[in-house]
């Protein structure tokens, strides 16, 4: 097995670093600073929170450090003045491929310590680019998947990271810890979010408190996904999606990334068909036409959701089909899959791995080189308070489309770990994606294929 080398050593001189260079003086200064893609190579969205408003919501930034030349201000927004301001500002006419230092807050609240973004180079068909992709990570028993993508990302190995849906898992503490586990997640990564684009798909615990008397913040704010659309800053409106946050697609060199909402707005939706004016899949489908027909300048499409279609766990197949809402998923979304040949349909949900093989309606092809179908894979073990699937809530024998997944047979602990990680998606050029399952516990690759297609 390949060996995954992140250097602890400058985790550790990266955090005494930030330690000594932080201010703590100002009276309302930012937190929990993130970073998002709009699409748009020249531009970068800069976000984060502060405990109350502030006079401007203002990125100072340049090409030096410590030497500001540039000032952008933006919005602020809150669902309640008890849970604090977000603040996105979109900063423009960026240099392709340059590194920025940046501050972001207030005169009067105070400023955060410096930070630094690389923008995406020019573009090439042929670009080589790397992301972290994973799904269902909260505040517990993710400490080591948070310290490995740290360390990835302050050795330049990847690009951004993709988030499957189910961050924090807010929803499952005691409700009036609502926005404190929301306070604890933003600051746990923290270590890596100001550095590199954030992006998001939202998950079923993604959609609030789930015993509102309780919930700071009061209703209607705690629910419909309202905690998590405040906090994340996704190009909606830059992709003509009325998804509101929920759903939205970006270019970013040779891929165009699709995040859906497989909680909302389509029909059986487990969260309502209507939540954001139910036209997602009028939206998706308007979404792939277009990139379908841009395979000259952009040949892979990613769609990136939360809940899969195709997975071994009992309850979402009977070896045959995808059972549950499964099935649902695979009703409303798979033929767009298959018609407009999307390349890769990553997920979560499921708290383990798995990856298919290429795949549609059940009927699977056992080749990654020019496959017909899209490929499935199911990155759902970074770690949260719910623990992991274990071998006996899986099927024993693997369905024909499962190619690999990673379980202990012998564990009947759903906090046992051992098998935690998060995926890296190498994008090697127009005809080659290479995938990589990192197991953190010892930094092991445990899985890798390489997709060939020439489009």
């Amino acid at each position: 097995m390949k060996q995954f080398h992140p250097s602890w050593k400058g985790l550790v001189l990266f955090i005494l670093i930030e330690l000594l260079c932080t201010c703590t003086c100002f009276e309302n200064p930012p937190y929990h600073v993130h970073l998002a893609l709009t699409g748009d190579p020249t531009q970068m969205v800069v976000s984060w929170r502060t405990k109350s408003g502030t006079n401007t919501s203002t990125v100072t930034f340049g090409l030096t450090s410590h030497m500001y030349k540039y000032n952008t201000i933006g919005e602020q927004q809150t669902y309640n003045d008890t849970v604090g301001y977000f603040h996105n500002v979109v900063l423009s006419n960026l240099q392709t491929g340059a590194v920025y230092y940046y501050i972001c807050g207030d005169e009067q609240g105070g400023f955060s310590q410096e930070y630094n973004f690389t923008t995406s180079p020019p573009y090439q068909r042929d670009a080589q680019f790397s992301l972290a992709m994973f799904g269902d990570m909260g505040v517990y028993h993710s400490n080591e998947t948070i310290a490995s993508i740290a360390n990835i990302t302050m050795n330049r190995q990847i690009d951004m990271v993709y988030h499957l849906g189910d961050m924090s898992y807010s929803g499952d503490y005691p409700s009036e810890l609502f926005e404190d586990v929301w306070w604890d997640y933003f600051s746990m990564i923290e270590s890596w979010s100001p550095y590199i684009p954030y992006m998001e798909a939202p998950g079923n615990n993604d959609r609030g408190c789930k015993k509102l008397g309780k919930c700071k913040g009061g209703l209607p704010a705690t629910r419909n996904f309202t905690a998590y659309s405040y906090r994340f800053r996704m190009p909606s409106a830059e992709s003509n999606s009325p998804g509101e946050q929920l759903y939205f697609s970006f270019d970013y060199q040779n891929v165009h990334f699709i995040s859906i909402s497989t909680e909302t707005d389509y029909p059986k939706a487990p969260f309502g068909v209507n939540l954001t004016g139910g036209k997602q899949l009028e939206w998706l489908e308007q979404d792939l036409i277009f990139a379908n027909a841009n395979r000259d300048q952009v040949p892979w499409i990613i769609v990136c959701g939360h809940r899969p279609i195709y997975t071994s766990l009992i309850g979402m197949t009977d070896w045959f089909e995808p059972t549950h809402f499964a099935k649902i998923i695979q009703e409303n979304f798979e033929d767009l899959f298959f018609k407009y040949q999307v390349d890769l349909y990553m997920n979560g949900h499921v708290h383990g791995y798995e990856r298919s093989w290429p795949v549609y309606r059940s009927k699977e092809v056992r080749s990654y080189n020019q496959p017909q179908f899209p490929v499935h894979i199911l990155s759902g073990s970074a770690g949260n308070i719910e623990g992991m699937n274990i071998a006996i809530e899986y099927m024993p024998v693997l369905p024909r489309w499962t190619a690999f997944r990673s379980i202990d047979p012998s564990s009947t602990d759903k906090y046992d770990f051992v098998n935690a990680g998060y995926g890296i998606l190498n994008v090697l050029n127009s005809t080659h994606l290479n995938w990589q399952f990192i197991r953190v516990a010892d930094n092991q690759v445990i899985d890798e294929i390489t997709i060939v297609n020439t489009h």
